[in-house]
């Protein structure tokens, strides 16, 4: 849940992680050329939304000093799941239609971009469209979920750890290693695979 606004705030970015504010996921606030959005991102506890948007909001305003005006609210879900195929009646799905998202942040951009070029690739030179997604994408998102799992079983010091890390050199550096496929997430993978069932 969230709004999108217009301030008087200089162009910034926010990203909490509170389980009183995004229970098991973050809010974030963006503001670009007076034009902000934030939003509350949740992981359980979803009748809450509402009682979660408010604790947002107040955050940004007394520890940001942001002025909200002409508030708009929004909100949405998303959905995680991997089909065994991902051609349907010729079709090829790509993206969110494939069910390819992150499962510790729910971003899809990397991998509709990525599953789109598999597509592309199989439709050009007749190769198996499925075999090219299960092999380039399906453990990025396993060890996504994997990723999702150990977030879950962190708290607040977790939360520090990985704000310190993120501020402590390069983030993208930090992610990249925590993507990639290690032997520790192939031994939880059996275990998180049951509970996010894919």
């Amino acid at each position: 849940m969230g709004i999108t606004f217009k301030t008087s705030m200089e162009d910034t970015t926010a990203v909490i992680f509170d389980d009183n504010i995004a229970p098991k996921g973050y809010a974030y606030l963006i503001v670009n050329q007076n034009c902000g959005t934030m939003a509350a991102v949740l992981y359980r506890d979803f009748k809450k939304g509402n009682e979660c948007l408010k604790r947002m909001i107040r955050f940004f305003r007394d520890n940001m000093g942001v002025d909200i005006k002409n508030e708009k609210k929004f909100g949405g879900f998303g959905n995680f799941f991997l089909r065994d195929t991902q051609i349907h009646e010729d079709k090829l799905y790509i993206g969110e239609a494939a069910g390819f998202q992150d499962g510790l942040w729910g971003f899809g951009m990397k991998y509709a971009i990525l599953s789109g070029s598999l597509a592309a690739k199989s439709m050009i030179n007749g190769s198996d469209y499925n075999m090219l997604w299960k092999r380039d994408l399906k453990p990025m998102i396993e060890t996504s979920f994997v990723n999702r799992y150990l977030f879950e079983k962190v708290g607040h010091a977790g939360y520090r750890y990985l704000a310190k890390k993120f501020t402590a050199g390069s983030p993208c550096d930090f992610l990249r290693r925590h993507y990639n496929p290690s032997p520790l997430k192939q031994l939880l993978r059996p275990i998180v695979s049951r509970k996010y069932k894919f």
